[in-house]
């Protein structure tokens, strides 16, 4: 999470697909201390970091971010 906290900070939108309860791809525009916030087609809004985690098989979170779908968005001049 650190990573992606970090590229938030830098004005960088990240986009990844999310395991899981939700099965889609989401972006995620900033966070709290306790939730990520999501820009959503689906209209979830945020998910907390304590169900949130990286996608392996002895996972037990409730959502799983892809580790290979994580991109930041980002304009050029």
């Amino acid at each position: 999470m650190t990573i992606i906290k970090s590229h938030i900070r830098a004005g960088c939108p990240v986009m990844m697909l999310i395991w899981g309860s939700y099965n889609h791809c989401t972006v995620a525009v900033g966070f709290t201390p306790s939730r990520l916030l999501l820009f959503d087609s689906s209209g979830f809004k945020w998910v907390y970091f304590r169900s949130l985690g990286l996608h392996h098989a002895r996972s037990n979170k409730l959502h799983q971010i892809a580790r290979w779908s994580a991109m930041t968005i980002t304009s050029a001049p």
